[in-house]
């Protein structure tokens, strides 16, 4: 007769440390920051061409403008600066250019002729949306955006999830903790019609960070959340079908903390026997035992035809760890675990195939 299925922990008590993170977070005014530029010309430059000059930048919105003879040494550039004076905007960019015996307008990121009213429009749209990086690509992140647009992002992507996700779908997920960002969301028709054929999962999503729950039903879909560079002076997001080219939100990250740190009841020792179980059924019990949530990926596990519901897994009796069980055990489903935070610094776990998907 077949032995009765059985797992067996004994604990030992253990707390566990919770790594959190503080950003510095800049608020972004409603008010449209101003632009004040000072061009510098060559000698022997004609006043028709300064005059033609002013004429266009200030048809182009530029708040304040001064043109006069350009000073030894003086080079194009923006200084950043902040205004405290009640209804004025919060952010200024003042503007050095320099216009040369040409007649070309050169500033930071880009040289212009009188001609190129589309190009200057633009580079004003940009300087005022995202600020120096945006118009010069100098300290962008890999979502093209700057420090301070990338912590506002960070900032709001690490609010906890504040309802269960349990047999809801990826769209109902997506369309419901869209409430909960600050940024607008927005979603590509392709990837919005995909969702419609995928069916709710039985994943528990809530208390985890906003960012990490919304990438990890994106990319169970097929999906990918991307934030996007401001266009009206604040970030956005983009659900988009994944690609290879394209950076998507990372469905966690790689802890700072040593792991015996972050999560240390998962090295506790303990016997175990499994016979003959689901390794999703093993998975979930440590998950619990450790008080770590588990996130399957999914998208994976069906590209190379893996469903850790059905494929069984047995480790005789052995005095050993959780993490160590957990390795055997996924191990024999061609699985691996990963330990992660979310956008909040709380621990989870990660668990995928071994062969990535290309």
């Amino acid at each position: 007769m077949r032995r009765e299925q059985i797992m067996r922990f004994r604990l030992i008590a253990g707390h566990v440390t919770l790594w959190s993170t503080t950003a510095a977070i800049a608020a972004l005014a409603t008010a449209a920051p101003r632009v004040e530029m000072t061009i510098g010309t060559e000698r022997n430059q004609p006043v028709s061409a300064s005059q033609q000059w002013y004429r266009a930048l200030t048809d182009l919105g530029v708040d304040s403008l001064r043109i006069r003879s350009r000073r030894p040494g003086e080079e194009p550039q923006i200084e950043e600066q902040s205004s405290k004076r009640p209804g004025d905007a919060a952010r200024i960019y003042i503007v050095t250019g320099v216009l040369d015996d040409r007649g070309q307008l050169h500033l930071p990121g880009g040289k212009f002729t009188i001609r190129d009213t589309g190009r200057l429009k633009a580079w004003l749209a940009k300087l005022r949306a995202g600020g120096e990086s945006a118009v010069t690509g100098r300290g962008t992140t890999a979502f093209g955006m700057s420090a301070e647009q990338l912590a506002l992002v960070q900032e709001d992507l690490a609010t906890p999830l504040g309802f269960s996700t349990v047999d809801m779908s990826p769209a109902e997920v997506i369309e419901k903790a869209r409430g909960q960002l600050r940024y607008k969301l927005s979603m590509e028709a392709a990837a919005s019609a995909l969702l419609q054929n995928i069916e709710s999962s039985p994943d528990e999503l809530r208390g985890l960070s906003t960012g990490t729950a919304l990438a990890h039903v994106t990319r169970g879909a097929g999906l990918a959340l991307a934030p996007t560079p401001p266009r009206d002076g604040l970030p956005a997001y983009e659900v988009r079908r994944a690609s290879s080219k394209q950076t998507a939100w990372p469905v966690g990250w790689e802890p700072k903390q040593r792991a015996t740190e972050l999560a240390p009841r998962l090295y506790e020792i303990l016997t175990v026997e499994l016979d003959d179980i689901p390794v999703a059924q093993v998975t979930d019990a440590i998950g619990q035992r450790v008080e770590l949530p588990v996130l399957y990926d999914r998208f994976a596990c069906r590209r190379h035809g893996i469903d850790p519901s059905t494929v069984r897994v047995s480790v005789p009796e052995k005095r050993t760890s959780y993490s160590v069980a957990l390795r055997l055990a996924l191990g024999q489903a061609r699985m691996k675990s990963e330990l992660r935070v979310d956008d909040a610094g709380r621990p989870f776990l990660w668990v995928t195939t071994f062969k990535p998907v290309e």
